[in-house]
């Protein structure tokens, strides 16, 4: 079984050059930018590490691979390394599905060094580390696609442990993921099954398994290893019962959860900010968090109980109140009615990458991503908004349906995760930060280049069909 495998068939000289740009440009990235800078989630994670401790704020597992990886906990060059090495390796497997080695190496360069995704691969953040092993996902069950055997199988089993690592690193990545795991499937049980309905439960019923078994063992961790919790939907439902209050003119939020139990709805509207819930649970220079989330009070349980169960309550009495608040920050985090917030660099970080090693590289970057954002190095017009990545990404799976050609068979896999990652984005997102739609936008642009690419191949095969043509006509012994 091989699945157009002659169609992408290269020689040595030609995976060789491939392997030298692919090294050329991980090495770039890793020397300039070492040791490697991690964004604050990051950092806390590792620090907790360090000192035993893990919470239900990231991921358990990964926090107690931390915890346990000795270096990995001390060492943020080490995260860096392989998360620059993933992501570039992903990227190439994906390309290859569609490329020659060489092009998907260019092309991955290009992508990766493209304003929209380096102000953003080169923090080290779990954005990326999700972004990274869904490629990685991605890329193996294609080339599973093209091989049969034993070959096939170990590249499914590698597939099903990225998608189990990409579930991982983020709460929102399973709705990301799941496009891949139903792919996985479709490899996993014969590309050349039937089409009946029976046919297509059997093809994907492994899909199921595999997500269960994942989110089994995701529960399962954070039972077993979480040894200190912080609530971390907190903020989330703060925000939201904020977001409820303003819009109905009400305080809906109870008297003993406010920093000021006489908080009113003007007290209220004052702090809240519909693109971050930050305002609302933290406090803002002399001002007092409107419900302050202090995880390291021994009341904080009793605080989440009451906030959840007045947040449920205010759902189920207006969900389209509710749906209204989540509805207004998807549209910052997608950049619909505001420029992206965060689009670099958090508002603390800038001078600090400057003080660090090799700080020239850093303002470079700087000067590079600011060259197209609105404000400094923090906030970005068109470049940096993702719903344009979105409309074109579904515009390219639109094109590849139609015409349903080989080359462009994974684009609606990938504008379909970049879509229903949306619905994770919508729900649970408190913070309207472009680096929570990296994943939607490389995963677009990848699917944009791949309907770039057909159309150029295309092109390029007519003009040769018709020199061809040309020449044939013009051959004296054909007269």
């Amino acid at each position: 079984m091989n699945h157009g495998k002659s169609q992408l068939r290269s020689s040595p000289a030609q995976q060789a050059i491939a392997f030298a740009c692919l090294f050329i440009l991980a090495l770039v990235i890793i020397v300039l930018f070492w040791p490697g800078y991690p964004i604050p989630d990051v950092t806390n994670m590792m620090n907790d590490a360090r000192r035993g401790i893990v919470t239900d704020q990231y991921s358990p597992l990964i926090a107690s691979v931390l915890k346990y990886g000795g270096a990995l906990a001390s060492k943020i060059w080490i995260l860096f390394f392989l998360q620059t090495v993933l992501l570039i390796v992903g990227s190439f497997l994906v390309f290859r599905d569609g490329f020659k080695p060489v092009a998907a190496a260019v092309i991955t360069a290009l992508i990766i060094l493209s304003p929209a995704i380096f102000a953003r691969a080169v923090l080290v953040e779990r954005d990326i580390w999700m972004l990274s092993s869904l490629l990685i996902a991605i890329g193996l069950c294609s080339h599973a696609m093209r091989y049969a055997g034993r070959r096939r199988l170990m590249a499914l089993a590698a597939a099903a442990f990225a998608i189990a690592v990409c579930v991982m690193t983020r709460q929102n990545a399973i709705f990301f993921v799941l496009p891949t795991a139903f792919y996985w499937s479709y490899v996993l049980m014969n590309t050349n099954a039937g089409q009946g309905l029976r046919s297509k439960m059997i093809r994907y019923s492994p899909s199921i398994i595999l997500i269960m078994s994942i989110a089994v063992v995701a529960i399962a961790s954070d039972g077993m290893f979480v040894n200190k919790r912080v609530y971390p939907r907190f903020p989330l439902i703060a925000y939201d019962l904020a977001g409820m209050s303003v819009n109905e003119s009400t305080v809906l939020i109870p008297q003993d959860v406010l920093s000021d139990p006489d908080a009113t709805v003007s007290d209220v509207d004052s702090r809240f900010l519909f693109k971050h819930a930050g305002t609302i649970v933290f406090p803002q220079g002399s001002q007092p968090a409107v419900i302050p989330w202090e995880p390291s009070n021994p009341s904080i349980k009793d605080t989440y109980v009451k906030l959840d169960e007045a947040w449920r309550k205010a759902v189920l009495r207006n969900p389209a109140g509710y749906l209204k608040v989540r509805f207004r920050m998807w549209r910052a985090v997608v950049a619909l009615d505001t420029i992206p917030y965060e689009t670099v660099w958090m508002p603390t970080q800038l001078d600090q990458l400057h003080a660090v090693k090799h700080a020239g590289a850093w303002k470079f970057l700087d000067n590079y991503v600011s060259f197209f954002t609105d404000t400094k190095g923090r906030t970005g017009g068109a470049v940096f908004s993702a719903w344009i990545y979105l409309a074109l990404g579904i515009a390219a799976a639109v094109i590849a349906l139609i015409l349903k050609r080989r080359n462009l068979r994974i684009v609606p896999l990938l504008a379909a995760s970049a879509v229903l990652g949306q619905i994770g984005l919508f729900f649970f997102t408190p913070a309207g930060s472009y680096r929570y739609e990296i994943t939607a936008v490389y995963l677009s642009l990848i699917a944009v280049t791949f309907v770039i690419g057909e159309g150029i191949r295309v092109l390029w095969s007519n003009s040769l069909k018709s020199t061809d043509t040309s020449s044939e006509s013009a051959d004296p012994k054909l007269l």
